[in-house]
């Protein structure tokens, strides 16, 4: 099966990487912090995203309920 290529995805990879190495260091590798970390990492930094978002995902309801 293919993957769904509307996934939103980093436009710099560069910083995407260094974001999420630092967010590994403070949170146990693995995690789903991680992630969540080092996108706000990447946001704050200037970092922005190519592809669709799925509105209505659990993931974006879950990130409104936690900010």
């Amino acid at each position: 099966m293919a993957r769904n290529d509307n996934r939103v995805v980093p436009s710099n990879k560069n910083l995407w990487e260094t974001c999420k190495r630092e967010a590994e260091k403070k949170h146990e590798p693995g995690s789903p912090r991680v992630i969540h970390t080092a996108a706000q990492l990447y946001k704050d930094r200037g970092g922005e995203y190519s592809g669709l978002e799925n509105k209505n995902s659990s993931l974006t309801t879950w990130r409104k309920k936690t900010n």
